[in-house]
């Protein structure tokens, strides 16, 4: 039994540079594990959105929204610096799984996803 790779758009919104690099490092060493690639692009087009919660700006409906911050400081994160790996692929796996979600809820193509009866299968 083969699997498939996805495909997903990832986008920053109101991240630094500085908090960009190690995040980007981070989730290309992981592809393997997440079976995805990911391919950077500008927030309209994303399937997930990266967003500083310290930030100004909102991520765009489509996209999956996860919540940034360049520290733990009591504030509630999905992502947060220093980073560990086993707390971001659990975030991204559910990530991907919403990003299915959404695209066979919505008519969106990009991320393959089968269906059953209205469920996801994995």
């Amino acid at each position: 039994m083969s699997t498939s790779i996805q495909l997903v758009k990832l986008a920053f919104v109101d991240v630094s540079d500085a908090d960009q690099r190690p995040l980007k490092s981070v989730l290309n060493s992981a592809t393997r594990l997440l079976n995805a690639e990911f391919d950077w692009t500008d927030p309209e087009r994303a399937d997930i959105c990266i967003v500083d919660v310290h930030g100004q700006s909102s991520p765009p409906e489509q996209a999956v929204a996860l919540r940034f911050s360049s520290h733990r400081n009591g504030v509630p994160v999905d992502l947060a610096r220093p980073f560990r790996t086993r707390d971001l692929l659990e975030v991204f796996r559910q990530a991907l799984k919403d990003v299915a979600f959404k695209s066979a809820h919505h008519g969106r193509s990009g991320v393959g996803v089968r269906v059953y009866r209205g469920a996801i299968v994995e």
